[in-house]
């Protein structure tokens, strides 16, 4: 759904945001858009089952349930993450927050992404890799 819509939304920047295993599918949208929407998802949804079965991603959110349990790869939105805090909203204290659990071992990998057009911020998780403090 969200490969969809960010799609359909800006077509050009999801293509500056993937590989070619991410375009291949984005141009399975650019050549269905005129079908109906369930129709192309459906085709999109192919297309990645088709990329995993010969093991090239799609994108490090698009992988096996076995691999997620390895690593958590998650974007946490910012207009989604706005609305729930309401007027506490700091979008900077939650990106500093996000820099320094990756300095301390907590968080694997931080990108900010929150000037791009997915505007999130990425983040990768090795579970249990460091123990919270008690």
């Amino acid at each position: 759904d969200i490969m969809y819509r960010n799609a359909k939304t800006n077509l050009a920047g999801q293509y500056s945001l993937y590989g070619s295993n991410g375009d291949a599918v984005l141009k399975v949208y650019e050549d269905n858009k005129q079908k109906p929407e369930a129709e192309v998802k459906r085709l999109m949804v192919a297309k990645v089952k088709e990329l995993l079965q010969n093991n090239r991603r799609v994108s490090l959110h698009v992988t096996t349930a076995e691999n997620y349990r390895l690593k958590n790869i998650i974007d946490i939105g910012v207009n989604s993450t706005q609305a729930a805090a309401g007027a506490s909203f700091n979008k900077s204290k939650i990106t500093e927050a996000f820099t320094k659990a990756e300095r301390d071992g907590y968080i694997n990998k931080f990108i900010d992404e929150t000037h791009k057009s997915n505007n999130c911020w990425h983040v990768e998780i090795v579970p249990n890799a460091k123990p919270l403090p008690v």
